[in-house]
C-alpha cells in the first residue's frame, strides 16, 4: 500500500490522506493575502509532511518507511533497521533518541521559519526525512507521474538523506549544491534559465566553492551582503523577476561578490517581494536538544512558536524589504506618470500640425476652385 490513505474530502481535516491535503490547499488558496505565516503553515499542511496536521511528522516518516519500494530500496543505510521492524515500532524510534543518536551535529537549537517546513530538505526533523522519503519511489513509471528533469529522486539520491543519519536532515548542515540548483532549475526557467540543465549547474556551482572559485557555502539563512551560496539560493528560491534570475548567479546587488572573486559582473536585483526572510543561523546549545516534531503528536504548539520565533527576528528584514520594494513602485510610478504625459504632449503637437496643414490645404483650394456665375434672363417685355 502507499503512505497515505484516500480519505473523505468532507471530513478529513486532520487525518494522514490526500482529502486533508486537498482540504488544507484549498484553504492556503483563499488565505488572507496579507497572512504569509498562515498560508506557508496550510501549505506544509498539503505537502508530504503532512505538517503536523494531516498526520503528525512520525506518521508519515513511517508510512513511507512501511512502502514495499522505500523498505527494499532503504533498509540498508544506517539507523534504518532500528525503523522497519514495524509501524508502531517505528513511531517509538521516531519519538524517541533515534535522530539524536548520531553525533554532536544535533546540538544545537535552530531558530529559523523553515524549520519543520514540508518544502525544506534541512534540519533534523521527521519533516526532513520524509521528504526525502517521499523521493525515493522510481517516478519514471508513467503509471506514477513525471518529474521534472532538474529534480533528483530515486534510491541512490535519496535513501542516505531519509535515514536517521543523513547529512542533510541536521542542524549544522550548510548549503548544497543540489538544493541551489533544483531552485534555480524550477523558478527560473524560458528566457530567464541560467543553465542548460541540471549537470550544468552542478558542475558550475562546484567549481565556483572550489578554492578561488569566488562563492562560499554560507548559512541557510543568508539573505543578503555577501557572495555566498546560501544567498544565492535564497535568491532562487523566490526569483520572479529578470533580474533576480540573472542575481541567482551573479549575486547581483543583493549578495554582491567580493572585487577580487572571478565572477562574472553583477547585475542590480530588487529585493523579493512578500517572501519573508529565514531567521538567523542556528546558535550553539550545550545539551542535545531533541526535536519537537519528532513525537506522535507532533507537538503543534512548539511547531508554532519556533515559527513566531522565526517571524519576529525576520521584522526588521522584511521591513527593508518592504521599504525597498515601496521606493522601487514609486519610481516605477512617477516613470509611468512621465511616460504618459510626454506622449499626451507628442499626441497634441502632432494633432495641431496636421491640424494647420488641413486648414491652410482647404484655403488654398478655396482660392483657386472656379466660381459659379448665375445667367441672368431678360425679363419678359
Amino acid at each position: 500500500g502507499g503512505a497515505w490513505t484516500l480519505g473523505d474530502i468532507q471530513q478529513d481535516h486532520a487525518t494522514q490522506s490526500l482529502a486533508c491535503r486537498i482540504n488544507a490547499a484549498h484553504q492556503a488558496e483563499n488565505a488572507p493575502a496579507e497572512d504569509d505565516a498562515l498560508r506557508q503553515q496550510l501549505c506544509d499542511s498539503s505537502g508530504v509532511s503532512g505538517g503536523g496536521s494531516c498526520g503528525t511528522y512520525c506518521e508519515n516518516y513511517c508510512s513511507h518507511l512501511g512502502t514495499i519500494e522505500v523498505s527494499e530500496k532503504c533498509g540498508y543505510n544506517v539507523g534504518m533497521p532500528r525503523l522497519m521492524q514495524g509501524y508502531s515500532i517505528c513511531l517509538g524510534e521516531c519519538a524517541g533518541s533515534v535522530f539524536t543518536d548520531y553525533g554532536p551535529s544535533q546540538q544545537y537549537i535552530v531558530s529559523d521559519a523553515r524549520y519543520n517546513s514540508a518544502n525544506f530538505p534541512f534540519y533534523n526533523t521527521a519533516a526532513c526525512r520524509t521528504l526525502h522519503a517521499s523521493l525515493v519511489y522510481d517516478f519514471s513509471s508513467p503509471s506514477k507521474g513525471a518529474l521534472p528533469s532538474w529534480l533528483a529522486y530515486g534510491p541512490g539520491n535519496r535513501c542516505s538523506d531519509a535515514s536517521p543519519a543523513s547529512q542533510s536532515c541536521t542542524n549544522t548542515s550548510v548549503p548544497t549544491c543540489g538544493h541551489y540548483c533544483e531552485s534555480v532549475m524550477d523558478t527560473c526557467t524560458g528566457p530567464r534559465k541560467q543553465f542548460d540543465s541540471l549537470d550544468k549547474c552542478m558542475s558550475w556551482c562546484g567549481t565556483a566553492l572550489s578554492e578561488g572559485g569566488g562563492l562560499a557555502a554560507g548559512k541557510h539563512t543568508d539573505v543578503s551582503g555577501e557572495y555566498t551560496l546560501g544567498c544565492l539560493t535564497y535568491i532562487a528560491e523566490h526569483a520572479t523577476s529578470d533580474d533576480l534570475c540573472n542575481a541567482s548567479k551573479d549575486g547581483g546587488s543583493l549578495c554582491p561578490p567580493s572585487t577580487n572573486a572571478q565572477t562574472p559582473a553583477q547585475t542590480p536585483a530588487p529585493v523579493p517581494n512578500s517572501y519573508p526572510a529565514p531567521a538567523p543561523a542556528p546558535t550553539p546549545s550545550s545539551s542535545p536538544t531533541p526535536s519537537s516534531a519528532q513525537g506522535p503528536s507532533s507537538n503543534a504548539q512548539d511547531d508554532n512558536s519556533k515559527m513566531a520565533i522565526g517571524a519576529n527576528e525576520n521584522s526588521e528584514a522584511d521591513a527593508a524589504l518592504k521599504k525597498e520594494d515601496s521606493k522601487n513602485k514609486t519610481d516605477d510610478n512617477l516613470g509611468t506618470i512621465v511616460g504618459i504625459a510626454s506622449g499626451v504632449g507628442a499626441f497634441l503637437a502632432v494633432s495641431a500640425v496636421f491640424g494647420n496643414y488641413y486648414y491652410r490645404k482647404k484655403r488654398k483650394e478655396a482660392s483657386i476652385k472656379p466660381q459659379k456665375f448665375i445667367d441672368l434672363q431678360p425679363p419678359n417685355i
